[in-house]
């Protein structure tokens, strides 16, 4: 959830303003004191000003440029989403492995359309340690670590 904080010059305190927007922003510009807009992840677009009213939320493009792949929680327990992003459409297939290199699951095994996606990895029956997912589509292949900590 994108957070925009509001500095009170009568309390000299930054108050959080509430914001119904999913996403992260990465960049807020102020066009006069009164009115700033803000960009995020995803084509996020957010306008907003003294009176804390959220105008605007837009998905302008949802298909990436690049191919990403990120857990978060990490370190987890007993839960992790793995968010991905495949820039063309593709065969995907994402499976998750123990520190030996076995096959503890199979989160994704499907054609996709280029997009933004996330998989959710329960490891409530697994002992802590560290596990590897890997994610291949067409030419791409990635493969990153994560961390079961009880």
């Amino acid at each position: 959830m994108a957070t925009i904080l509001n500095f009170s010059l009568t309390s000299f305190n930054w108050v959080e303003e509430l914001s119904l927007i999913r996403g992260e922003y990465n960049s807020v510009a102020f066009c006069n004191p009164g009115l700033g807009l803000a960009v995020g992840d995803n084509g996020l677009i957010a306008s907003f000003s003294n009176d804390s009213e959220i105008n605007l939320d837009i998905t302008i493009n949802p298909n990436p440029k690049n191919f990403y792949l990120q857990n978060y929680p990490n370190p987890f327990n007993p839960a992790t989403t793995i968010s991905y992003q495949l820039p063309v459409n593709g065969y995907v297939v994402l499976k998750v492995y123990n520190a030996l290199g076995s096959e503890v699951a199979t989160l994704v095994d499907e054609e996709k359309p280029a997009g933004i996606y996330t998989a959710n990895f329960n490891a409530s029956q697994l002992p802590s340690g560290v596990y590897f997912y890997k994610l291949e589509t067409g030419s791409m292949v990635e493969t990153k670590k994560m961390i079961l900590l009880r």
